[in-house]
């Protein structure tokens, strides 16, 4: 019955007075619903009997129609967030359904989030209709917040203010050629598994792409099948897994292969970049020489001395860290480092790697795709975006996916493992 109740309710459209408006926002603005998570759901003025919405309810409201006696009855089956939005639709409903005197936390935000979503069809309604005070500013169906028309492609500001995008949401990260994310991509996967159930953790959250154009043996191409990591680290709070406030990408590229002893010239690095057309991230090239000035020595000690349990890495080498570079883009966290990593097999060449790290920022909320971070690392789409090459962490487990192209992942190292740092 409550459900149906609900439902009603949905169809009422709630006016507050202008006093009580303003105490909300004085016009729609770029952080009017972020002003909003601190109205107390007790301000609230009765409606405005002048009020479009008032006078569409008083006369089209089924609920609004009943006599007093029934809205009690179903004002005793209403959870108080839903009480408080009735209260704020029309007089008499103000008149007739007592004020909660006590509103927990959790009703309190539900009642703020009725408040958001009935601005945010206001909005929607006054930009459909053209009718929005400052005409710079345009609807986010993805933040719904008004941002300046300048933060959307000429596309997206073609499209109804219910379904148009902003640049933050509509912008993808490219992985490679076959693979690449928008900003609710990242999200979804992030939420599913720290909170599916059926998620195992034996190996940290990764995406990988299964396109069979990537090397199926490490010996076939410079370029084996990228390989990315969501969420580096946890927080625990009272027992309960919480992700992490930032987030990152992390990738290795196999630049080129050299025989133990041999030293790594920069003509030699140069040719073998050369045939690379990757990118490091939006701003920077991998086949470009000056991405790498000045040039530093790959020769580093702990290779000869065996001081490394495994290789060289720029992770646990202090002589290696000092080589870590950064794009010269400001909002742009993106660094990256070249390494010399030998293997524990005799015989086997040494491999020279590019290790590149994006960091992206918080995946809290859907308004983080204005995050300065997140904006530096995406591109617009060129076309239809293809997800069949892109394989997550549950799908790797799966017995019945297909596992022809992961030789690659072993990247002559320890396989999986070695990759997931």
């Amino acid at each position: 019955m409550t459900s149906l109740l609900i439902n009603a309710l949905q169809g009422l459209k709630r006016r507050t007075t202008r006093k009580s408006r303003s105490k909300l926002s004085p016009q729609p603005s770029v952080n009017h619903l972020s002003n909003q998570k601190e109205i107390s759901p007790l301000c609230l003025d009765p409606p405005d009997i002048n009020s479009e919405e008032y006078l569409y309810n008083l006369h089209h409201s089924r609920l609004h129609q009943l006599p007093e006696e029934l809205q009690l009855i179903i004002g005793a089956y209403l959870p108080q967030h839903a009480v408080l939005a009735l209260r704020a639709t029309a007089r008499d409903f103000h008149r007739i359904h007592i004020q909660p005197h006590s509103v927990c936390s959790a009703e309190r935000e539900l009642f703020k989030e009725v408040l958001r979503r009935d601005d945010y069809r206001r909005d929607c309604r006054l930009d459909r209709e053209g009718k929005l005070p400052d005409k710079s500013l345009a609807l986010c169906s993805n933040c719904h917040m008004l941002h300046s028309r300048s933060k959307f492609s000429s596309s997206q500001l073609l499209e109804p203010p219910e379904t148009r995008l902003c640049i933050g949401a509509e912008g993808v990260v490219e992985l490679c050629s076959h693979c690449s994310f928008t900003f609710d991509d990242l999200r979804e996967f992030h939420r599913d598994l720290y909170y599916s159930r059926e998620s195992t953790y034996t190996v940290k959250p990764f995406l990988i792409c299964s396109s069979p154009d990537h090397a199926q043996d490490p010996d076939e191409s410079p370029v084996p099948g990228p390989i990315v990591r969501l969420g580096s680290t946890d927080r625990y709070t009272s027992g309960q897994r919480r992700p992490a406030a930032r987030h990152e990408i992390l990738r290795r590229i196999l630049i080129l292969t050299v025989k133990q002893g041999e030293t790594v010239s920069e003509d030699l690095f140069t040719q073998a970049i050369s045939l690379m057309s990757e990118k490091i991230c939006p701003h920077l090239h991998i086949n470009n020489p000056r991405t790498y000035q000045p040039f530093f020595s790959l020769e580093c000690e702990g290779l000869s001395s065996g001081a490394h349990f495994h290789r060289c890495d720029p992770w646990a080498c202090w002589g290696c860290r000092s080589s870590w570079r950064h794009c010269p883009e400001p909002t742009c966290e993106t660094s990256y480092a070249l390494f010399r990593r030998r293997h524990k097999k005799a015989g086997r060449p040494d491999d020279v790697v590019l290790s590149i790290v994006r960091n992206f920022g918080p995946l809290t909320e859907a308004r983080d795709v204005n995050n300065a971070s997140w904006l530096a690392q995406i591109v617009l789409p060129s076309g239809p975006r293809d997800k069949r090459y892109v394989m997550d962490t549950t799908q790797f487990g799966d017995p019945n996916s297909n596992k022809e192209f992961m030789r690659s992942i072993e990247f002559r190292s320890g396989g999986l493992f070695d990759w997931i740092w």
